[in-house]
């Protein structure tokens, strides 16, 4: 994902500052998780951050092609798109080429995962973001859209 300085129109940012709240205290736990150290020794790792944002759409679902063709105008493009009646939700997740990637997280490159993803969404076609949520997982394939 890229590293974008918090924007400088007033719009983009308080969108940033909104998203950077939201999925503020996630972010931390996933610090924690990832930067934890054995005998003093960072570890390293196969799981990288997955990051979710969910937008409150309504009628959601007559919207499906619409929505779909929006995510192909950001930067970053999710790599799940699920749509229900009132939300859409869009996953990122780092993709690798076969094989076990294995990396050595810090607190910095993770702070720029998140500002990557964030600066992703701000001036997106996607208004109204609900929540945030942060995980960890190991890397998938290609975008797949799921309907109820």
């Amino acid at each position: 994902m890229t590293q974008l300085i918090v924007p400088a129109l007033p719009v983009e940012r308080v969108q940033y500052e909104r998203a950077y709240v939201l999925g503020l205290e996630a972010m931390m736990k996933v610090i924690r998780q990832l930067t934890t150290t054995e005998k003093g020794r960072q570890v390293p790792t196969n799981q990288f951050p997955v990051f979710a944002a969910s937008y409150d759409v309504p009628q959601a679902l007559a919207q499906v092609a619409v929505l779909k063709a929006a995510t192909t105008r950001l930067k970053v493009r999710p790599i799940q798109l699920t749509v229900t009646r009132q939300y859409v939700t869009l996953r990122f997740q780092l993709q690798a080429a076969a094989g076990q990637p294995v990396w050595v997280p810090s607190a910095g490159a993770l702070w720029r995962l998140y500002d990557g993803f964030l600066s992703n969404l701000v001036g997106s076609p996607f208004q109204h973001l609900a929540n945030i949520q942060i995980g960890l997982q190991r890397v998938t394939g290609p975008l797949t859209v799921t309907t109820p």
